[in-house]
């Protein structure tokens, strides 16, 4: 059941802003414990009743004291917090005003998921309103009548646009019941935050730094080459053709024509190793230094709902203090420096408790084989203690025995690397790429067997991308709408701020948005045909600029940031979608079974239990009563399962890996 809004306290804060003293400069954190910051005034509507303004200096009635008594009597009630931008009006209650709330609703991410730009002015722009011109938030303006009137008109009416916006969000079918609850989940461990074991960080930024010295050490010896240019393309491409002889366009690993060009060439090779090492090593010690510095040890508003176009979580940021839960270093990585495993280990769980860490298995294979309705594929998957890999790849290399870890287990990892990459469309030789990266020195011939294989073997994947992209298609130059199950496709106008928009349905109950779609016609490969682009984070309002252009994408001439629609990319976002969906549903399971998430990257969901104190844990010897042993029997069990409030995923089989060792820190 969705919340209602009777049920809420929408609120806005407006806070002293300076050229230095700026969330535009600052981490939320570091602006919020500033000397500098106060709070100039604070809207706050209680339900569906009139907008209060309360502000510095006025009559008590009317002062930030009251409005502190109006927010606490709300918390006491259990009335949810409501803002545009939780992790800025959240935290100030958090660590001004000493208030939490048990639930939270944060508009800019009912935005995103509607696929505009989450700012306000953009929003309201979406459902036809208009954001007011901001005053200079300053004290100064304070003691001036028209510009006080002004900055409380501004702070009411913003309050007014994210009650609205969030009843619009109440009303959306599109948007599930089931999204506000991960929504709230997100905003509070935003703000409860993460721990950082500054000791540890300052510790590991010593250990880079040396590590690094020995490499330049080790480099200046083996080369003549000025390390301050080793991040210049252009003259690291002038050495490798001066020196070696191999010219190259681009450093780019994913050019096919690199690993070629430097095969015969082994110096060129360590050069090259020793370049990508000392690279890595000079942004990990920065990283590095910079958690030692993370005030409080703690880094809030960590994770962004609805990050990507899919609703897939994204992290880091200027708040998390350039820590990214997504992207941390494992033991074993491409940069082959095992010691950047240590930067999970900076992560660590409140006091008295474990972290317990599970991963849906292979998923996204899985959820293309159910979309594609692959029975075979789906049935190996379904088949406890089958190795799917072993299976597919078997029939490839007849009388030849392949076995997990021992013989010929180079083909099962070719297997592997078929089943996980190619349900997506991936072309041979970036294929190739990923699988030389994962199996050094195979035959591209072995290679070659196993890409035309799954093609063979599962027609109806491929056939799937393809008629997405039909029917894609065709809502755009025919406004056909497309009911093929478990996907449909239809074309809708409204809003006419948004631009034409393609809305694909999930079997989730969730949609995703292809907003502001533009066709072009272009010469292909095989002669002309139709590119379709879509906006993922669309503009609806001259005055707002769209930001952030990623790779692939492009700038046109209405403005709008758009990318590229392709059967590989509609079929990715679909899978995707499908994936977090399950994820998060399984993650609210997890938190009604009385396990807190403290956070998930990827497909890997943690939880914090009490603490294992057994004395045979090292040995993975546990008592009955041990509470990390409960976790995960819960864990095993909710992740291995759909989810029943995903009845549309029916027949999808789940299985999840839950990780054996007690974790005191995220690494372990």
């Amino acid at each position: 059941m969705k919340p209602r809004v009777e049920d809420c306290v929408f609120v806005d804060f407006e806070t002293v802003t300076t050229g230095d003293l700026s969330l535009k400069k600052m981490s939320t954190f570091e602006y919020l414990t500033d000397p500098r910051f106060d709070v100039l005034c604070v809207a706050i509507a209680l339900g569906r009743g009139d907008v209060h303004v309360y502000r510095k200096g006025a009559p008590s009635s009317a002062g930030l004291d009251q409005a502190r008594a109006v927010l606490q009597k709300a918390a006491g009630e259990g009335q949810r917090f409501v803002a545009h931008n939780v992790g800025f009006d959240g935290l100030v209650c958090k660590l001004r005003c000493g208030l939490n709330f048990s639930e939270y609703f944060d508009t800019t991410g009912y935005a995103r998921f509607l696929g505009i730009q989450a700012g306000l002015a953009n929003t309201a722009a979406f459902f036809g309103k208009n954001k007011l011109e901001a005053p200079p938030f300053t004290e100064a303006s304070l003691l001036d009548p028209a510009l006080r009137q002004k900055m409380m008109r501004y702070c009411a009416t913003d309050v007014a646009l994210a009650r609205f916006i969030f009843s619009q969000a109440v009303a959306d079918e599109q948007y599930p019941a089931a999204e506000f609850v991960i929504n709230s989940m997100t905003a509070a461990a935003n703000l409860r935050g993460l721990r950082v074991d500054m000791t540890e960080a300052a510790a590991f930024a010593t250990e880079l730094a040396s590590l690094r010295a020995a490499t330049l050490t080790e480099f200046a010896s083996s080369f003549d080459f000025d390390t301050s240019d080793l991040s210049k393309t252009k003259k690291v491409l002038a050495v490798l053709e001066d020196r070696w002889g191999i010219k190259l366009t681009s450093l780019d690993k994913r050019d096919p024509t690199r690993a070629d060009a430097i095969a015969h060439a082994p110096e060129a090779q360590r050069f090259l190793a020793l370049r990508q090492r000392l690279q890595t090593l000079r942004k990990a010690v920065q990283s590095a230094s910079a958690y030692a510095k993370i005030p409080s040890g703690r880094i809030y508003n960590f994770a962004h709902y609805y990050g990507a176009h899919t609703g897939r979580f994204t992290a880091g940021g200027r708040d998390a203090g350039k820590l990214n839960i997504h992207t941390l270093f494992k033991t074993k990585n491409s940069a082959k420096i095992p010691e950047l495993g240590r930067e999970r280990t900076l992560i660590v769980p409140t006091a008295g408790s474990s972290f317990r860490a599970a991963d849906l298995s292979n998923i996204e294979a899985r959820v293309v084989a159910w979309v594609a309705g692959e029975q075979a594929l789906l049935d190996q998957f379904a088949t406890p203690g089958s190795d799917v890999y072993i299976w597919f790849a078997q029939p490839i290399f007849p009388g030849v025995r392949i076995v997990k870890g021992g013989e010929n287990d180079h083909l099962r990892q070719l297997g592997k690397e078929a089943v996980l990459g190619l349900g997506f469309g991936m072309g041979f030789d970036k294929f190739l790429e990923r699988v030389r990266a994962a199996v050094p020195g195979v035959d591209a011939e072995l290679v070659k067997r196993m890409f035309d294989a799954y093609r063979e073997l599962f027609p109806r994947i491929r056939g799937l991308r393809y008629a997405l992209h039909r029917h894609f298609a065709d809502a755009v130059d025919q406004h056909v709408t497309s009911f093929a199950e478990p996907c449909p496709i239809y074309l809708s106008r409204e809003p006419p701020a948004a631009g034409p928009t393609v809305v694909v349905g999930l079997p989730t109950g969730r949609s995703l948005f292809y907003r502001s779609v533009l066709a072009e016609d272009e010469l292909g490969l095989r002669g002309p045909q139709r590119a379709f682009w879509y906006a993922p984070s669309a503009t609806c309002h001259p005055s707002v600029r769209s930001r952030g252009r990623g790779q692939g994408q492009r700038r046109f001439l209405d403005g709008q940031i758009r990318a590229r629609v392709t059967p590989q990319v509609l079929i990715e976002n679909i899978v995707q979608a499908i994936a977090r969906d399950l994820m998060v549903h399984q993650a609210m399971q997890l938190e009604q079974a009385g396990l807190r998430v403290a956070f998930h990257a990827h497909d890997e969901v943690v939880v914090e239990c009490r603490a294992c104190l057994c004395v045979g844990a090292a040995a993975r010897r546990h008592e009955d009563s041990c509470p990390w042993i409960a976790a995960g029997k819960v864990m095993k069990t909710i992740m291995s399962a759909v989810p029943p409030t995903l009845p549309g995923l029916s027949g999808l089989p789940v299985a999840c890996e839950l990780k054996e060792e007690v974790r005191t820190t995220y690494a372990g």
